[in-house]
């Protein structure tokens, strides 16, 4: 009697993908020195500046920066 052994299978296991949804036409990278940037999809320029600081706050990555109370004046200096 001869046994068969049971065939390799070659098949691989699909890795579970995750279903990309609704892309964003930015992309936020976070740099080693632990700032952020964003870069425009479409134009595959950075974003700088107020723009870049509405779309860090929106993510929630950033705190929007507040305006310092001026200190009240002691007197007149002469």
């Amino acid at each position: 009697m001869t046994t068969k052994t049971p065939a390799k299978t070659t098949a691989k296991k699909s890795a579970a993908k995750k279903t990309p949804g609704v892309r964003e036409s930015f992309k936020i990278i976070e740099k080693r020195s632990g700032r952020w940037s964003v870069l425009d999809r479409a134009t595959r320029k950075f974003v700088n500046g107020a723009e870049k600081l509405k779309i860090l706050v929106a993510k929630g990555l950033v705190k929007a920066p507040t305006a310092k109370a001026k200190p009240a004046e002691a007197g007149t200096e002469a």
